[in-house]
């Protein structure tokens, strides 16, 4: 009995020392556990700052602040065009207080001045051809008196006059 005694305090004390060596084991275990997850933490909220990038196209550019603002910028060629547009709209806009007789009667001048270079060139065509033929007339004021460009004059100048 002596040596089954001293068998289980002998036993007992190696299980209590191995218990003890594995406590220490697992107590170092989740030590070392607990400071990967603190550096895995810390190396997560370093990458998932935010990072201000650029997209730059052939429109233009866009940037972020690193409050996470956006700057948008156009391309040399982008801008020209907004400037031109914008004028015109304001030459659009700037038409819009004029009197629906006066915009009527600027109409009819544009239209006008796009006629005037063929009927003159139509009048002088007519008097080549008279004055090839013999029969350019006698010139009395204004118009030339005879019977084929008097018609012609009177008509012209009844029309668009």
């Amino acid at each position: 009995m002596a040596n089954g005694f001293m068998q289980d305090i002998l036993k007992g004390g190696a299980e209590y020392y191995l218990g003890k060596e594995d406590i220490g084991d697992v107590m170092g275990l989740g030590l070392a556990s607990q400071q990967a997850m603190e550096e895995l933490g810390e190396r997560v909220v370093g990458e998932a700052q935010f990072k201000p990038f650029t997209v730059t196209t052939g429109l233009g550019t866009t940037a972020t602040t690193p409050e996470g603002g956006i700057s948008v910028g156009l391309s040399p060629e982008q801008e020209a065009l907004q400037q031109q547009l914008l004028g015109q709209a304001q030459g659009l806009f700037g038409q819009v207080g004029v009197s629906p007789a006066e915009a009527q009667a600027d109409v009819y001048e544009q239209i006008r001045a796009t006629q005037r270079p063929e009927e003159e060139r139509q009048r002088l065509a007519m008097e080549e051809r008279l004055l090839s033929q013999g029969r350019l007339g006698a010139i009395s004021g204004l118009w030339r008196c005879f019977p084929r460009t008097t018609g012609y004059g009177n008509c012209t100048t009844r029309s668009y006059g």
